[in-house]
């Protein structure tokens, strides 16, 4: 029997709203707010894959956890709207930082832009940076076997695409 969890425990706080209305009806808004993670998890193997006493691969158990602390704001400033060219015109950045107990911090930013010249039709950019933060698996993952790979010497291909045979290796394969 193999079993395993996986555990995330979160507490966010964030807000938003606008700042100001501007004067070309436009206006500029904010969020900000902050996150704690804890992630844990666990597999355990069943005892045969353990030991390695089966026709698979020997796997040990994983077990780890780690912890995240990240706040993050975005500002979006809509300088132009309801003209007739210019249906809406949106500006935004953002930016995250982070800090994890397992390998340290870092900040990942965005920064977009929004152009609708009439409705219906717009045109987005975006630009931004990412951070993958690893797993609980990715870090503390237990010893596994890798097998080579096995090919039939045998194997004619899948049905409808056969592929021939040495004559040789033919002859065997019939014995």
């Amino acid at each position: 029997v193999r079993s395993g969890f996986n555990q995330q425990q979160t507490v966010l706080a964030e807000t938003h709203g606008q700042i100001a209305k501007l004067p070309n009806n436009g206006d500029l808004s904010i969020a900000i707010g902050g996150d704690f993670r804890a992630e844990s998890a666990a597999a355990t193997p069943d005892p045969l894959a353990a030991t390695g006493d089966t026709t698979g691969t020997s796997v040990s158990p994983t077990k780890g956890s780690y912890n995240v602390v990240e706040g993050f704001a975005e500002l979006s400033l809509v300088p132009v709207s309801g003209k007739p060219l210019a249906q809406w015109v949106e500006l935004n950045l953002a930016a995250r930082a982070f800090r994890f107990n397992t390998f340290g911090s870092g900040m990942t930013w965005k920064g977009g832009a929004l152009y609708r010249p009439i409705n219906g039709f717009a045109v987005r950019g975006t630009y931004s940076t990412s951070f993958r933060a690893p797993s609980v698996t990715d870090l503390y993952q237990g010893r596994t076997d890798s097998l080579a790979p096995i090919t039939d010497p045998c194997d004619t291909g899948p049905l409808g695409t056969p592929i021939a045979l040495d004559p040789e290796v033919a002859a065997e394969c019939a014995n």
